[in-house]
């Protein structure tokens, strides 16, 4: 029995060393079987085998990869700070003082509340970013700007924001919004493709009748730190959607014969566009007041000129088929 007991325990011990030995060639710089290229692999990837170089304490490894990630235009904000991160990690851990300082500035310009994912970190890395974070540096500049409203149709208006400066520091825009009478801001993500994010402001109500809506647009960080707007909850901006009016005569004729096109009428008064008058062109030739104008001076011409010339008594005008004489 107690042979037994020792051969359980030295087997354990060689399994634990071979374990042990295997981490320790790991963070002495092994490379792990499949690597991703930080400069075009999957982002969220990269990211991984990034945090695992960090874990195995391959230092030089994970701060060259970092580096080389973000390099990268296609980051979007949470992948580029976690890459930030990252690369504070490893200078903190190396007592690279100064230049883990800058890194974690620049994180914290970026986002504001940003907290450090790995639960396990050692206490003076958790320091060093709570220190970071404390110090409340300049937030990084974004600048946010919106196209005009189209009023011209009476239906949902689309909200449209160009992120001009600071794209790669915002994780998403918010729109909130709310009808005439509402107290509370209904808040959706607007749709974010290549620095311009769109959403509609739905009409409610009666469409007879002119409706005011406030809204205001957030740029947020990772973290749902907002970092610029567009009006804000307490001064929101206001659109004044005119109630849509009742088509006159005219306007009833021309869309009759518009062949399904959109009806100028159906434009609100306040920049639609102008209704226009059926125009004459497009019919036969022969319908045309102009043809017949054209047709009579022909007519009365040629009259007036046989009669001249057979008034006359002069000699006739010789031509080709020589000349004849009227008696």
């Amino acid at each position: 029995m107690r042979s037994l007991v020792m051969l359980s325990l030295a087997a354990a011990f060689v399994m634990v060393t071979g374990a042990g030995a295997a981490r320790a060639q790991a963070g002495a710089g092994g490379a792990a079987p499949s690597q991703v290229a930080p400069e075009t692999g999957d982002p969220d990837a990269v990211l991984a085998q990034l945090r695992e170089s960090v874990n195995f304490a391959r230092y030089a490894e994970a701060l060259d990869a970092a580096h080389r990630f973000l390099q990268r235009g296609d980051l979007v904000a949470h992948q580029r700070n976690a890459a930030l991160e990252a690369v504070a990690t490893v200078q903190i851990a190396t007592n690279a003082e100064g230049e883990a300082r800058a890194t974690l500035d620049e994180l914290y310009r970026r986002d504001p509340q940003h907290r450090i994912s790995d639960p396990d970190a050692s206490p003076p890395v958790q320091s060093a970013f709570a220190r970071a974070r404390d110090a409340h540096p300049t937030l990084t500049s974004v600048r946010l700007e919106q196209a005009p409203l189209d009023l011209r149709q009476r239906q949902a208006l689309e909200v449209a924001i160009r992120i001009s400066v600071g794209a790669d520091a915002v994780e998403e825009l918010r729109l909130a919004y709310r009808q005439a009478g509402e107290t509370r801001y209904t808040r959706v993500v607007m749709a974010l493709d290549h620095g311009v994010a769109r959403a509609r402001l739905p009409l409610g109500g009666d469409l007879a009748q002119p409706t005011t809506i406030d809204y205001f647009v957030e740029a947020v960080a990772p973290s749902l730190a907002p970092l610029a707007r567009v009006g804000s909850e307490a001064q929101p901006l206001v659109v004044e959607v005119p109630a849509a009016r009742a088509p006159g005569p005219a306007e009833v004729a021309h869309a009759a014969t518009d062949d399904g096109a959109e009806h100028p009428w159906a434009s609100g008064a306040e920049g639609g566009t102008t209704p226009t008058a059926p125009s004459d062109s497009g019919g036969s030739v022969t319908s045309s007041w102009w043809f017949w104008t054209l047709i009579g001076v022909v007519v009365v011409g040629g009259t007036v000129g046989t009669y001249a010339a057979l008034s006359s008594g002069g000699t006739p005008v010789s031509g080709t088929l020589g000349a004849v004489t009227l008696h």
